[in-house]
């Protein structure tokens, strides 16, 4: 069997990189409240969906992205408001709850409003591949990736060297000691809620190209990219790509090398054993 290794790298590092973009995601909610919001998979679910049907009916791309995302924002601040602002921040179990049910009912909505069929996104710069070192790399792979820095970099500079995110990490450690120096803890959420559901939709909108955009496509990215938060240890931006990036190499050599439908095996038991090994994740230490 003759398996080209460079393009199993680039396939990973490609897949990884949509787990990353979705992760992202996790970590502002994460650090700004406490709570892991398991619909961040139907932000960028309806990112997609949304952008994809503004193109069907004519939108331009461009328009479409922007209209999409802003649709994704105002959901999101929604759910906060409607959703989880009334349990306050003393009920984080049922708070995760209701991201649960969220999610579920973003899936319902979306199938009844776009139907089951999926619907496609044009790639951002056309669809002819590159070759570098005998491998072909998409276009929309290179998107996927550059999204990927940008958001690390954005997010980076944010809570590591600006009073808004200093403000949301100080809402995260003490909410009371937060609102005693004049903190919005309620508006911290809402922001983060804002963040999150934006990132979310742009990722939805890069990968769509590659994947199709269609009402269940959240669902295993959510999961993979929630548990490459855990990985790389949660709220930690850099240990989400990390991990994020390593699980979606060890699912492309586990498909070349030994089988397509075990790479999810593979993937979740490196994950199991590190966490025996290290239950905080890999990064934990340094992103506090």
């Amino acid at each position: 069997m003759d398996i080209n290794v460079v393009q199993l790298l680039f396939s990973g590092l490609t897949v990884g990189a949509v787990y990353a973009v979705t992760a992202l995601g996790f970590t502002v909610v994460y650090n700004a409240t406490g709570v892991v919001n398991f619909a961040q998979g139907e932000f960028l679910m309806l990112g997609a969906m949304l952008a994809a049907t503004g193109v069907l009916h004519g939108v331009p791309l461009p328009f479409a992205v922007v209209l999409a995302v802003g649709a994704v924002v105002v959901i999101g601040v929604a759910m906060d408001v409607l959703m989880i602002a009334p349990l306050g921040r003393s009920h984080l179990v049922a708070t995760v709850i209701m991201t649960i049910a969220a999610s579920i009912v973003f899936k319902g909505v979306a199938l009844l409003a776009f139907g089951a069929n999926a619907r496609p996104l044009p790639a951002f710069s056309g669809e002819a591949s590159l070759w570098l070192f005998g491998a072909a790399i998409s276009p929309q792979g290179l998107w996927v990736v550059g999204t990927v820095l940008a958001l690390l970099v954005l997010f980076w500079l944010v809570f590591r060297g600006t009073m808004l995110g200093w403000s949301l990490l100080a809402v995260s450690d003490h909410s009371e000691a937060a609102a005693l120096m004049g903190i919005s803890v309620r508006y911290a959420t809402a922001l983060a809620y804002a963040v999150s559901a934006g990132s979310g939709a742009i990722a939805g909108i890069v990968v769509a190209p590659i994947t199709f955009a269609t009402w269940d496509m959240g669902t295993m990215l959510g999961v993979k990219a929630f548990s490459a938060c855990v990985l790389g240890g949660m709220g930690n931006p850099v240990g989400a790509v990390v991990g994020a990036v390593a699980l979606g190499v060890v699912e492309a050599f586990a498909a070349g090398f030994v089988s397509t439908g075990l790479r999810d095996a593979f993937s979740f038991g490196i994950l199991l054993a590190v966490l025996v090994l290290r239950p905080s994740g890999l990064f934990v230490a340094a992103a506090r």
